[in-house]
């Protein structure tokens, strides 16, 4: 298991990745493409073994980020580490931080932002810095890395500042 003391948990719309999930990272696997809502998305998978290799674009109907989570993990259950590389579709999740509860209770946030030409994402730069302006106002996340993999991918890091058991787990005595 990659992280002995975790529950690993992943969604992915190709099932080749499916022995990755449970033999390698001893996880659970759902087979789902993923958004912020439940919504058709038109999206590019990765092909198997391929990084950046990608199979043709296809209209999906795509399950809420949030909705997965509670279904296959809990509503009310801390969740140490989310990661996000979802093609596109990470712009829709960030809109939603705010707004589904679910999101109050992840302690930290791995995301792979991508530029909104790059994958048909539907948002334009205007809308991006929107939902980055409201998810600091609301000031549960902090932004605390990125990092430029040019042209195309932004890793980033995100650390919750308000849920007391997640403070209490990775930043106290760590801050100031």
């Amino acid at each position: 298991m990659f992280l002995p003391q975790s529950t690993f948990l992943g969604f992915d719309p190709n099932p080749n990745y499916s022995n990755l999930f449970t033999d390698v990272l001893g996880g659970k696997f759902v087979k789902a493409t993923v958004s912020g809502k439940n919504e058709k998305i038109t999206t590019r998978e990765l092909k198997e073994g391929g990084l950046g290799q990608y199979a043709p674009v296809v209209d999906k109907q795509a399950q809420s980020a949030a909705e997965l989570i509670e279904t296959y993990h809990g509503s009310d259950k801390i969740i140490d580490f989310l990661s996000v590389d979802v093609e596109g579709a990470e712009y829709s999740i960030f809109e939603r931080l705010i707004k589904d509860k679910i999101y109050q209770n992840v302690c930290q946030i791995n995301v792979e932002l991508h530029p909104v030409w790059y994958h048909f994402t539907g948002y334009s730069y205007f809308d991006v810095v929107k939902i980055f302006r409201n998810l600091f106002i609301d000031g549960t996340f902090l932004w605390v890395d990125s990092t430029l993999n040019p042209p195309q991918q932004w890793p980033s890091f995100f650390i919750n500042v308000k849920n007391e058991e997640c403070i209490e787990k990775y930043l106290k005595n760590r801050l100031l």
